[in-house]
């Protein structure tokens, strides 16, 4: 061989080795370098936790990627200590895992749920349900769009009760707030503009310009306006009115059974001629309570107008309310 085509094969196998070195010295340990190069050694660990139709594209100690029977990359990792604890879920579009969509969860060390939701292209999107720690018992329940919050935000006791609600518009609080006490009843109501809170409105508009909740004048029954003094008139209407709802109120066989027990909340509207109107059911704890409730409620709206309308500006409005009801079994 020429000693020229000799220095030539020399000159071309030091530049590989070179580039190999080089290769060898680039960081590595970005997700999206191990989703090429998993380990077969692991591939034992996942193989009986596969979904349905799924097929298992990487693999290391503590996580694994399914690629799922609709082409999605599910990317799943595991607890380090004790029993192997599936402690986050993500879904990606890419076995690269650079666009997050579709469901994510999220579980404690022990295993009770954190959060669960939705992902578009990265953002949050859809309803997101955040638990209480270590009981899974939903604390809180909201609404995004293309990352940010909008709509209404629910926040619960760690006994399952409504403790508060509030309204978000482009990822701000905006609108009426109103917070509860543990036993239902309302602690506060008050208003937020762009993240400012601006105080107690006087008149809180809740579903439309006609609908509100408090007003000059509110509604009262009928059989209480000769109560001596205004807080009489109140105190009347609101017992009568919850002796006449529990007496019409049942519990449903199936919850009895069983041991269902717990707080449903209705919300209706009483109109300007003082009917009740549009039960609707915003909190219920199910097995046939959220039925009898409605039911109830239902009886007195066929009633005659039980109550005096709400006034503003003394013209009378559409007046909404929410009224707790708790099935307690004795």
């Amino acid at each position: 061989m020429p000693k020229n085509k000799t220095l030539l094969f020399q000159y071309l196998f030091l530049l590989l080795f070179l580039c190999l070195g080089i290769t060898a010295c680039l960081p590595t340990n970005t997700l999206a370098l191990r989703t090429i190069y998993g380990n077969d050694q692991y591939y034992h660990l996942y193989k009986d936790k596969l979904e349905e139709g799924a097929t298992l594209v990487y693999a290391d100690k503590y996580s694994c990627i399914e690629q799922t029977k609709d082409g999605l990359y599910v990317y799943k990792y595991y607890s380090r200590e004790g029993k192997r604890e599936l402690l986050s879920y993500d879904t990606y579009t890419t076995k690269r895992l650079t666009r997050k969509t579709g469901a994510s969860k999220s579980w404690t060390l022990t295993g009770f749920l954190l959060e669960e939701g939705n992902y578009q292209n990265n953002l949050r999107e859809g309803t997101w349900n955040y638990y209480h720690h270590g009981s899974s018992t939903l604390m809180r329940k909201c609404t995004y769009q293309e990352g940010q919050l909008n709509g209404q935000e629910f926040n619960y006791f760690e006994n399952g009760d409504l403790s508060s609600e509030y309204t978000y518009v482009d990822g701000k609080k905006n609108g009426v707030f109103v917070s509860y006490n543990e036993d239902g009843s309302i602690k506060e109501q008050g208003e937020y503009q762009d993240d400012v809170f601006v105080g107690v409105r006087k008149v809180e508009e809740i579903l439309s310009d006609t609908i509100i909740t408090v007003v000059e004048n509110m509604p009262y029954l009928i059989s209480c306006e000769n109560e001596p003094t205004p807080e009489d008139i109140k105190k009347c209407t609101d017992k009568t009115f919850l002796t006449e709802i529990y007496q019409n109120l049942f519990y449903p066989p199936l919850a009895r059974e069983n041991g269902i027990e717990g707080m449903n909340v209705i919300q209706y509207t009483i109109d300007e001629k003082g009917r009740i109107r549009n039960p609707t059911m915003i909190r219920h704890i199910g097995s046939g309570c959220d039925q009898a409730t409605l039911w109830a409620l239902k009886r007195l709206c066929e009633m005659e107008p039980l109550y005096k309308p709400g006034l503003q500006r003394g013209k009378p409005v559409k007046v909404l309310f929410k009224l707790p009801l708790k099935f307690r079994l004795v």
